[in-house]
């Protein structure tokens, strides 16, 4: 397992009016992270012979989410969905018993081998939190991946300080998508529920984040070709077209996170378009997805694409 500890920069709250539109995403509770374990050093060149590792089971606590458990057994995201098909990763139910599998240091060492974890250098910019209609906001902050591997299970947290000497409050922060490119970009993002300070600072922490190996096989190549955007004129919503594109194995499962963004480059709505109709290598189908802002203007629209086997 990988560890990434980054602090972006603290930003002044500034709320904005207009409701939280139908199909954004919401971020769930989770306990804060446990510290980063320590290193694992061979003590001989002889690799000691270890049990085949077994799996785990872990019963759901209320406020945990798959980010939260997945990091604390050191697994992905994508490895506890697999193992548990019955379970909806979004709608977690306190009590269910989890299948957590083996660990990929857990099968390094039954191999014979001690790994050492590589860290994770992603890059959280600036907190944009934007008031929703029932007094709560919602608070995003674009995590870049500079490096040269794909990673997953990102777990992060945003802080509140209301006001000087004045309540400290704190969220977990997530993605819209599992997966976080090679050079990519995508907002982690909080819900703050009422009542919403707006004389305070905000600041995020990513507290860790797992590599994807490129023979997890859990991921397919895909995107989004001959799109366009359109942005209504007052601004408050973009729709965007184009063709979706699977790679060599197809795709059973295939994710758009579509970004809005204003004029100085901030986070002002972000929405997922999933579907679950299976598509077969080099096969492709029309895509149509509408982002709403929450409040400013959109300036511009980005993405990414997700895709499964």
């Amino acid at each position: 397992m990988a560890a990434a500890a980054s602090c972006g920069p603290q930003a002044s709250l500034t709320p904005a009016p207009p409701d939280m539109p139908t199909g954004t995403l919401a971020a769930y509770q989770t306990p804060t992270a446990s510290q980063t374990p320590t290193p694992l050093t061979a003590l001989s060149s002889t690799p000691i012979p270890q049990p085949s590792p077994t799996p785990r089971s872990h019963v759901i606590a209320r406020g945990e989410d798959l980010g939260g458990i997945a990091y604390r057994y050191g697994v992905s995201v994508a490895a506890i969905v697999e193992a548990n098909p019955g379970v909806d990763p979004r709608l977690l139910v306190v009590g269910t018993s989890l299948v957590i599998p083996p660990s990929a240091q857990s099968e390094a060492l039954e191999d014979g081998i001690l790994p050492s974890p590589t860290p994770v250098a992603l890059r959280a910019g600036r907190v944009n939190c934007l008031r929703s209609a029932e007094g709560g906001a919602w608070c995003f902050a674009m995590l870049r991946n500079p490096g040269d591997q794909a990673v997953e299970g990102v777990s992060a947290r945003m802080t509140v300080q209301a006001g000087e000497g004045g309540e400290v409050r704190s969220q977990s922060a997530e993605l819209p998508l599992n997966r976080l490119p090679a050079g990519g970009r995508l907002p982690l993002m909080a819900y703050f529920p009422p009542p919403w300070e707006t004389d305070g600072t905000v600041s995020v922490s990513v507290q860790s984040a797992l590599p994807v190996g490129d023979g997890g096989g859990r991921y397919t190549e895909a995107r989004l070709a001959n799109e366009s955007v359109t942005i209504r004129q007052d601004g408050l919503s973009a729709q965007v077209e184009g063709e979706l594109e699977v790679g060599e194995g197809g795709a059973s499962t295939l994710w758009v996170a579509l970004v809005a963004l204003d004029a100085n480059g901030r986070v002002v709505g972000v929405r997922r378009w999933e579907n679950e109709t299976a598509l077969a290598g080099g096969e492709k189908m029309a895509f149509r997805g509408v982002v709403y802002s929450l409040g400013q203007r959109i300036h511009r629209v980005i993405w990414e694409v997700e895709a499964r086997p």
